[in-house]
């Protein structure tokens, strides 16, 4: 094998690898993002709920999916998937015990949520929801560009 042959088999292993790197990447965004879409509509379901008037128990599903999801967060923002159609913030990977937090935070408000649904009283259901909100905003505003 020449020299040439060489440094042009090196090469199309570079591209290979960086192209399967960038396309791993762009999937775990499109799994962030189609999960927070998910998030929206469970967030949406427990509203019409609240502003329904209940029953409490209708928020048990969508709080339980959004406990669900909150525990993958941290999980689906590896280093290097900060570049490309994303809003996430550089704040993710340089203060990750704060961003840990955040979604360990929107956890344990969705788990309050979810078991105040099984309460069966719609004020408490109101204030968790609530709660939830102020978790997800929280976030918002350190973690995720406009």
């Amino acid at each position: 094998m020449t020299l040439l042959t060489r440094i042009g088999a090196a090469c199309a292993l570079t591209v290979t690898i960086a192209a399967g790197v960038a396309y791993a990447q762009s999937d775990v965004i499109k799994e962030r993002q189609d999960g927070f879409q998910t998030m929206r509509k469970q967030l949406g379901a427990v509203k019409a709920a609240v502003e329904g008037g209940g029953p409490a128990d209708a928020v048990i599903a969508p709080a339980e999916a959004m406990v669900a999801y909150a525990e993958r967060i941290p999980t689906l923002f590896p280093a290097g998937s900060d570049s490309g159609d994303t809003k996430a913030l550089a704040s993710i990977w340089t203060d990750r015990a704060g961003f840990e937090a955040a979604a360990s935070n929107f956890r344990q408000a969705a788990q309050e949520l979810a078991d105040t649904g099984r309460s069966g009283d719609m004020d408490a259901v109101a204030a968790a929801f609530g709660d939830v909100g102020k978790a997800c905003g929280a976030c918002h505003n350190d973690y995720r560009g406009k």
